[in-house]
């Protein structure tokens, strides 16, 4: 759990714990604004993926 101000209300927000762990990660688009990436993960049932 985390204690958060969204839109300027309080409370607690009930956060995932992420148990992907990162394996590579390619730079596709770097801008003024944002910079895009792709990542290819392990997941928890050691199963790889990679974003599209």
């Amino acid at each position: 759990m985390v204690y958060a101000k969204i839109n300027g209300r309080k409370g607690i927000v009930m956060v995932k714990k992420f148990e992907e762990k990162t394996l590579s990660s390619e730079s596709i688009y770097k801008g003024k604004i944002i910079d895009v990436k792709i990542d290819e993960v392990k997941l928890p049932d050691g199963k790889r993926r990679r974003g599209n």
